[in-house]
């Protein structure tokens, strides 16, 4: 019994999931108790472990499903992107970054590998991640009062700006999950999390959070069902008051939001940033300055490791060359929304909210790391997915599966 119970959550892609995400999440914590070694890096052979398992496990099963061009986009620009060390300034952060990338890859591949035998269930157990997380995010924030700044809201000593990402990725979840499982109790995190959302006072996150949703009413518009707008404008209003109604709000949105006091404080320092990384570009524009130049020609006159803006961090590094390689993957993405737009699943428009907002976010704040989250988003919205499969599921992985209930999530998502 023991041995099939075992076998059960193996054979899912839960194990692997949980682990990959909280690999990525754990960012640059370091574990004191062990001489500071980087929190991500132990987290990453559990998870190589999970996967090693999951796939001795599923080795009689064969993927079918439809292998995308995205994996190989993204191996092509950070493939560049690694060997642009090879012309990286001195005082360039090589091996880190180096290894940094490399995470990455191992955790998008591994993601990949189980969306290819059963998507849904990965984009399922991926949104449990981002629901309960955020949850875990606001609800530490709330207990220990954890502020930055102004009061704005922190938790486990991230900055604002990731605070802000992960309490949104929340929200996409909770609204997706009480979808895709018929179940609005997942609604009920919603105060919270959009509270949060407020109190974090990222004007970057706060602006990606708006544009995505208006982009995605946009896209959805035409297939939104009447008892989906009912209850949104039942409960955005009110939702909306709750939010404003609290003093804390009204003071952090009132002077992150105050245009004369944005100009007196230069644009939050990005301006001196944005001017800095212009002037790399224009150094060498073709191939760039090379593997974390901002870090190696900036730092000591701007204070800051990198440009807060993806772009310009790409442009810096990689040059024009880096940024048609970053618009290939682009493009990749927006031919297939544009080609799948009427077959897509509820898990996979959350998938693409996710990148979507973390892509915006990230020409406000953080860099190449920390938009870890938004290849994953993408990889997730991509893969699975083929001609004649409405949500993305191998069917015939569904038909062949031995003690994991795929059938109950096909279900769900149609």
């Amino acid at each position: 019994m023991r041995a099939r119970e075992t076998d059960k959550i193996l054979k899912g892609p839960w194990l692997v999931v949980a682990l990959v995400y909280v690999t990525l999440l754990s960012g640059r914590t370091n574990i004191s108790w062990l001489e500071d070694l980087p929190a991500r890096f132990v987290l990453l052979i559990a998870a190589m472990i999970a996967y090693v398992a999951w796939k001795a496990v599923n080795k009689g099963d064969r993927a079918e499903s439809h292998v995308s061009r995205f994996p190989v986009a993204v191996l092509l620009f950070f493939g560049y992107y690694i060997a642009s060390g090879l012309w990286s300034a001195t005082g360039a952060r090589a091996t880190e970054t180096i290894a940094n990338i490399a995470l990455l890859l191992l955790c998008l591949f591994m993601l990949v590998g189980v969306a290819r035998y059963d998507a849904e269930s990965t984009r399922s157990a991926f949104l449990l991640c981002m629901y309960w997380s955020g949850i875990v995010f606001a609800a530490a924030s709330a207990i220990t009062g954890g502020t930055s700044g102004i009061g704005r809201s922190v938790a486990f000593g991230g900055g604002p700006n990731v605070f802000v990402r992960i309490v949104v990725w929340g929200t996409i979840a909770a609204i997706a999950l009480a979808i895709l499982r018929k179940r609005p109790g997942y609604l009920l995190a919603l105060p919270i999390l959009v509270l949060f959302t407020a109190l974090s006072g990222s004007r970057g996150g706060i602006t990606a959070a708006a544009v995505t949703s208006a982009l995605l009413i946009f896209l959805l518009a035409r297939r939104l069902k009447p008892a989906y707008i009912f209850a949104a404008v039942i409960t955005i209003p009110g939702l909306l008051w709750f939010i404003w109604s609290n003093d804390q709000v009204q003071y952090i949105l009132g002077r992150r939001f105050d245009w004369e006091l944005i100009v007196e404080s230069g644009y939050g320092s990005r301006q001196t940033l944005w001017v800095a990384a212009e002037e790399l570009f224009r150094a060498s524009p073709v191939i760039g300055n090379g593997l974390d130049a901002y870090y190696a020609l900036a730092y000591i006159r701007t204070g800051f490791p990198y440009p807060h803006n993806i772009m310009l961090e790409i442009a810096v590094d990689l040059g024009v060359l880096g940024l048609t390689l970053f618009a290939i993957i682009l493009i990749v993405i927006c031919v297939h929304l544009l080609r799948n737009i009427k077959h897509l699943s509820v898990s996979q428009w959350a998938m693409f909210a996710g990148g979507l907002f973390t892509l915006i976010a990230s020409m406000f704040s953080g860099d190449i790391f920390d938009s870890r989250f938004m290849w994953i988003f993408f990889a997730l919205f991509i893969e699975g997915t083929a001609p004649g499969r409405r949500n993305g599921t191998n069917s015939s992985i569904l038909r062949r599966s031995r003690g994991y209930d795929f059938n109950s999530t096909f279900r769900a998502a149609r």
